[in-house]
């Protein structure tokens, strides 16, 4: 690009894509996470349906465990 008379141009094409990237993972960081958790929930089965589960002050009963929910 330095070639075709766009030197400004290129490096702010790189930093903009770099800057970019780097919002767009931790956007997206999170919603992986609960997605991958999502997925080994699934194959490991750790609970099943009518469990009592309690996390702290979060208490309930597992009625359904699917990956509908995305």
């Amino acid at each position: 690009m330095n070639e075709l008379g766009f030197k400004g141009l290129a490096g702010s094409l790189l930093a903009g894509a770099g800057i970019g990237s780097v919002v767009l993972g931790l956007a997206f960081k999170e919603i992986a996470e609960n997605f991958l958790s999502g997925i080994l929930l699934a194959f490991k089965k750790p609970y099943r349906i009518d469990d009592f589960i309690e996390n702290g002050v979060i208490k309930g009963t597992v009625v359904a465990m699917d990956l509908g929910h995305l």
